[in-house]
């Protein structure tokens, strides 16, 4: 080849299994797990290390995807793993995705059958976490009590904001507590991402960052990292050289660009987010993530792309799940966040849960668990 250095790209995952088919092309129906797939990939793919970002992704697609998939948009207008879930949609054949929806994979049918573009719903929330509707009112969303027990049924006490574009609703338990700030912790790799990304300290989700060699607590973090590992595996020591790169005077301004919560990057330059000055609420995580999901934060279009592609934890017939977690260990009380959205076909599924976790690690999953709950009670995640 005419290159002289080439990266070799392992797709993870097995592919087929990822694409939703067999080999006779058959649509497979099965969840996948993208915090648990290996790379199984036979035959890696050859692309050349001094190509950027948009043209490896192009050049993945172009290797294993049906070429109708990049018509009627540029070929780096959506991620590999979104394009690999737009198969998985349930009624929608391929060679009926005509438009897709960069910002998340949605497509909805027409009365006729067309298959198009879902529009934005009504209701969204303001840079302040105010739900507001058409007409730019502010509009409460409807208290739950009746998740109550969800808390209750695992002896913590949390709130959860939902909120819900398939039919445009609202739902929040314990609303004193939904506009209370704590501690972002590691939900903040979310736009923490972005500012590398922006600042250029992190080139894509190929670039290794090297491990130092200390051994942590965490296994997981003994090693060299990208992107997509330092993400799904929470791993802080990659995260606190980002901020150090970047200094205060920059992630302040970053902060206050978005208007993240309190926007404060007092209490050390790499622990301002794990034990220091930035705060922000559940109200105040659904209206950035929903900017996110849209595209709509004040970063390239490719680079809010490229992080919610590295949110993706699980995906399976109909409905991608992106979400961080996050544990303010070094906070009395402890708390603990999960944040994030389900893409359906009808509309995305929003929610930004925290809860206290006085028992530590010992209460990690139940942010997981009663999220899960929650969203298969209202039909957004599968029974199971």
């Amino acid at each position: 080849m005419a290159c002289s250095s080439l990266h070799r790209v392992a797709v993870a995952g097995v592919l087929l299994s990822l694409l939703g088919v067999n080999a006779s092309g058959a649509p497979v129906e099965r969840a996948v797990n993208f915090e648990s797939e290996s790379a199984s990939l036979s035959g890696a793919l050859l692309v050349p290390d001094d190509v950027s970002v948009s043209e490896r992704i192009e050049r993945i697609q172009k290797r294993l995807l049906p070429p109708v998939l990049i018509e009627g948009e540029s070929p780096e207008a959506v991620t590999l793993a979104e394009r690999m879930a737009a198969l998985r949609v349930p009624g929608v054949s391929v060679a009926d995705i005509r438009n897709i929806k960069s910002s998340t994979v949605t497509f909805v049918r027409n009365a006729s059958g067309a298959v198009g573009k879902a529009t934005r719903s009504e209701g969204d929330f303001s840079a302040q976490g105010v739900r507001l509707n058409d007409a730019g009112e502010r509009q409460a969303p409807r208290a739950r009590p009746d998740w109550a027990s969800y808390f209750s049924d695992v002896g913590v006490e949390g709130t959860i904001v939902v909120s819900d574009d398939r039919e445009a609703s609202a739902w929040v338990y314990d609303e004193t507590r939904a506009q209370q700030r704590y501690i972002p912790a590691s939900t903040f790799k979310i736009p923490h991402t972005l500012f590398s990304l922006d600042a250029g300290i992190a080139r894509d989700e190929f670039q290794i960052f090297s491990w130092d060699k200390t051994r942590r607590e965490i296994e997981s973090w003994n090693g060299d990292q990208n992107l997509r590992s330092a993400l799904r595996n929470s791993v802080v020591w990659v995260y606190q050289n980002f901020a150090r790169e970047l200094g205060e005077e920059r992630e302040q301004e970053y902060l206050k660009r978005i208007e993240y919560g309190n926007a404060d990057a007092s209490g050390g330059i790499d622990r301002f987010w794990l034990d220091g000055g930035l705060r922000i609420s559940a109200y105040e995580q659904i209206a950035f993530l929903k900017r996110l999901y849209r595209n709509e934060l004040p970063f390239r279009v490719e680079h809010q792309r490229l992080v919610k592609d590295l949110m993706i934890v699980e995906a399976g017939p109909g409905w991608i799940l992106r979400a961080k977690t996050g544990w303010g260990a070094g906070m009395n009380p402890q708390v603990g966040w999960w944040v994030g959205w389900v893409e359906r076909p009808e509309g995305a599924v929003f929610f930004a849960l925290n809860i206290d976790m006085p028992k530590g690690g010992a209460g990690a999953r139940k942010r997981q668990a009663i999220t899960r709950a929650i969203f298969e009670s209202i039909g957004a995640l599968p029974a199971g």
